[in-house]
């Protein structure tokens, strides 16, 4: 097996068991590489510190949600991925249909999808701007001449760290759609406009710590670091 996920936080076995046991199967030959999915950063950061300082098998790849209406993995998941070196494998970037372009701004079903039968996105995960996002998504799109999915599809993939995206699809004409965000790339004024739209409002210590250099060096008045 190529990569084995622990795909849900097991609160039920200690890290170190669980560890031992996965390195087990590495070394039988039986897995490749292991991955976790859902793990908050102080548990992701803890098990591969077990691995290093037990000369374990560590988690290499990380499989988050994440889309342009769930962006939470980028203050706290994003930066240990990077020092670590994990790759990003990121599960529903279409927020579950949301920003396929089905979906109007407002709208919640739509007839001839599984809306109707009250199973679809998962709203309650959605960040409070979502619909203004998928706003600017399907301006976007049609500027460029892209479909929403593909546009969708394209922004996770050109975020820091993220090194594939797991789609579904329920017939040929979504595989097809979805293979379009693959061979280009999107132009920054795009991107800019999509990350604006998107973007969560800092939390604490980031909304604390922000321009903390800058603040630093403006109060800082020392004829030796005049020029």
């Amino acid at each position: 097996m190529d990569i084995y996920y622990i795909h849900h936080v097991d609160t039920q076995t200690p890290l170190e068991e669980m560890l031992r046991a996965l390195d087990d199967l590495v070394h039988q030959g039986k897995v490749r590489y292991i991955a976790c999915s859902n793990y908050q950063a102080w548990r992701l950061c803890e098990a591969l510190w077990i691995s290093d300082s037990n000369n374990l098998a560590r988690f290499e790849c990380y499989q988050p949600q994440y889309s342009l209406v769930v962006r939470d993995i980028e203050q706290e998941l994003v930066p240990p991925c990077l020092c670590k070196g994990l790759g990003i494998v990121a599960w529903s970037p279409q927020a579950g249909s949301f920003l396929s372009g089905k979906y109007q701004p407002g709208q919640r079903m739509v007839s001839g999808t599984r809306s109707e039968e009250k199973w679809v996105w998962p709203g309650r995960f959605l960040a409070a701007n979502a619909h203004e996002t998928l706003a600017t998504l399907l301006h976007v799109a049609q500027e460029i001449g892209r479909t929403p999915a593909q546009v969708a599809l394209r922004w996770v993939l050109e975020q820091p760290g993220v090194a594939a995206v797991i789609t579904g699809v329920r017939n040929s004409e979504q595989l097809r759609d979805n293979l379009g965000a693959i061979g280009w790339r999107l132009e920054e004024s795009a991107l800019d406009r999509l990350d604006e739209a998107s973007c969560l409002p800092n939390r604490y210590p980031e909304s604390f710590e922000k321009n903390m250099h800058g603040r630093r060096d403006n109060a800082i008045d020392m004829p030796s670091l005049r020029e």
